[in-house]
């Protein structure tokens, strides 16, 4: 059992707790929260059978038996006006042979005319009137289903072996293939017994026994215009519902029908079996869950009916549902490797789908037919996040996808088969309106959540309708949410963008567009590392800018001191500095006194050598402009 009853009964208090009741006393709606934190909603959809391979039971109706039929009622119709004629010649009067023959005549030309419109809409031709299906078309005429040029030709090739077999059922087990011709014996039987009488009555002279087997003759071609008639009318039923891919009761009824299908049961595929349990009252069920081909062709209406065969275990298939586990609006969940998960009663086998594709799906009574898509796997084998999840484990597995979302919309998923929404919102307050009564009422959700509305009631939101509708399904299928809990909750702080859900991604209304802009927990370490290293990059490069910065003022700061060094320091500079007049001429022809001519002699010499240094700096300054090759200043 997939579901437990404690969240049954969790769900069932909030239910009593939260619904809202009418005057009438009518539940208006529930509102249920989600309080699991798995992240993932499994929606029952009910039985699943997968179609693994078919049986082909090939049965034709033979249009020459009718024929043949119709030129014996040609020949009891000739038989009686040379009865008729015998009469006349007897002289034997008060017969009303002659109105009763042309009234025979008038009756047979209407049958004539009906089936004339028959055979055209299957497409078949004749070369004159009163030889009915003489020239038959080669080309045939398909009248429910595709049937190519091949499928034709094969289907007559397995009408020929069975043919010439001289049988009416022939069963070939390596092609799992039965074929059976459909005949109509009853009528066959009765007309030949009534051409026995006719010439009996040919033979007699005695005018008493002609009158009285003429009146059981004449009890019996009403008996037989009846048999003419029914079968044409049975041929035009034929046609029909054939054209609606149906096989007609009175060639195949539904006891001739469940023996043929009991037949192809005993030589089965080991590990198959047919859909459905058959007994004669749901036998027709199987028509439409088979593929069915009808075509006429070389005088025969030919039925290929392509019988499903299923694996032994039957399945149940869910719709994978992510459900957010939202924080302060930034929420988890786990993202489904495939949309549907189809697994058997015992969990041991399973086998998932991306899309039901309802052309080729089929409904039942109570499950659903779909092709092999995928095939079956063990569980123990390939043990996937959802098949894990079943088994309700403590934590969500690792090979679960976690995803990384911000919510800033609503999202109103409708369930299938049942008038309820998963919601996920920031918060909206809706407003509920019901039929019965013209009370409107305002209800605030939040979060994560099951809205229920009841038939007759609609709700309101923001941007959404929320319209219910009636509910057919007698079994009510439960659905299963894991109690497990995602690991990462703790780190749901991360705040992204382009992780941000708005309105304008919104497609679908279902929590698959989520995906538009959610990202995994790996996507998002590696958009945190990369962030890291850019950020990283950054600091590295401002820090060895501002070295750069630095080194390059320290540079340009003594460069420019040099210079000015050196240019302070060149002769037209200095000679520039001395062309201003200075008193120091005034005071050299002063008088001198004499004991201070050493002290000046000492002086003068100092003067020299200061001279003398500042000009091999000069020199040293001029040669340094000169091997730049960059002079700044005119040679000196």
């Amino acid at each position: 059992v997939l579901f437990t009853s404690t969240r049954n009964n969790i769900f069932r208090i909030i239910y009593v707790l939260m619904s809202v009741y009418s005057v009438h006393g009518i539940i208006r709606y529930a509102d249920e929260k989600i309080i699991t934190k798995s992240g993932l909603y499994f929606e029952n959809q009910g039985p699943l059978k997968i179609m693994t391979t078919q049986w082909n039971l090939v049965a034709f109706y033979d249009l020459a038996d009718s024929q043949k039929r119709t030129e014996t009622f040609n020949e009891y119709i000739y038989a009686t006006d040379k009865i008729c004629t015998r009469i006349k010649e007897l002289n034997i009067t008060l017969t009303n042979c002659d109105s009763i023959s042309e009234l025979f005549k008038l009756l047979k030309q209407e049958g004539e005319t009906k089936r004339d419109i028959i055979f055209e809409s299957i497409g078949h031709s004749r070369v004159k009137r009163g030889f009915p299906l003489r020239a038959i078309t080669k080309v045939a005429q398909t009248l429910f289903g595709l049937c190519d040029y091949y499928c034709v030709l094969k289907s007559n090739n397995n009408i020929k072996t069975l043919t010439d077999k001289n049988t009416t059922e022939l069963n070939i087990l390596e092609k799992q293939l039965r074929i059976i011709k459909l005949e109509n014996k009853k009528n066959k039987e009765i007309i030949s017994k009534l051409i026995v009488v006719t010439k009996e009555l040919e033979t007699m002279t005695i005018e008493s026994n002609i009158k009285i087997y003429l009146t059981s003759h004449f009890i019996q071609a009403n008996v037989m215009i009846e048999l003419y008639l029914a079968e044409t009318n049975m041929l035009f039923d034929v046609i029909q519902t054939a054209r609606l891919g149906l096989i007609h009761p009175s060639l195949l009824t539904p006891k001739a029908f469940l023996k043929q299908l009991l037949d192809i049961k005993i030589g089965l595929p080991s590990g198959t079996d047919l859909p459905i349990d058959l007994n004669e009252n749901n036998v027709q069920e199987i028509m439409p869950l088979s593929d069915i081909t009808i075509f006429y062709s070389n005088d025969k209406i030919v039925f290929n009916l392509r019988v499903p065969l299923v694996y032994q275990h039957e399945l149940t298939l869910f719709q994978l549902i992510p459900i957010p586990i939202c924080t302060d609006n930034k929420c988890l969940y786990v993202k489904p490797s495939h949309k549907y998960l189809a697994i058997s009663r015992s969990k041991e086998l399973y086998s998932t789908y991306d899309e039901i594709d309802q052309t080729l799906c089929k409904h039942a009574s109570d499950f659903l037919l779909c092709p092999e898509v995928y095939p079956l796997h063990p569980r123990s084998v390939r043990p996937i996040c959802e098949v894990l999840l079943l088994q309700d484990p403590k934590e969500v597995p690792d090979s679960c996808e976690i995803m990384h979302v911000q919510l800033h919309t609503n999202l109103f998923h409708k369930l299938k088969f049942k008038n309820d929404w998963i919601y996920a919102t920031p918060g909206e307050t809706i407003f509920i309106t019901c039929d019965h009564d013209k009370k409107s009422e305002n209800h605030l959700l939040e979060g994560v959540g099951i809205l229920s509305l009841n038939e007759t009631c609609k709700a309101y939101a923001t941007r959404d309708l929320l319209i219910p509708h009636k509910t057919e399904n007698e079994e009510e299928y439960l659905d299963f949410i894991p109690h497990s809990k995602i690991k990462e909750t703790e780190e749901i702080q991360i705040d992204l963008p382009s992780t941000i859900l708005k309105i304008k991604h919104v497609h679908t209304n279902q929590m698959y567009d989520l995906n538009l802009v959610a990202k995994s927990t790996t996507d998002i370490k590696e958009i945190i590392e990369k962030t890291a290293e850019v950020e990283a990059a950054q600091e590295n490069k401002n820090r060895h800018n501002y070295l750069l910065y630095v080194v390059s003022a320290i540079t340009m700061v003594s460069l420019l001191l040099f210079i000015i060094t050196c240019v302070e320091k060149l002769p037209w500079f200095k000679h520039k500095t001395h062309t201003e007049p200075e008193p120091e001429p005034t005071m050299a022809l002063e008088p001198i006194e004499e004991p201070e001519h050493t002290d000046m002699i000492e002086d003068r010499r100092s003067i020299v050598i200061v001279n003398t240094t500042q000009e091999t700096e000069n020199k040293q300054c001029t040669t340094m402009y000169q091997n730049t090759g960059y002079s700044m200043y005119p040679r000196l």
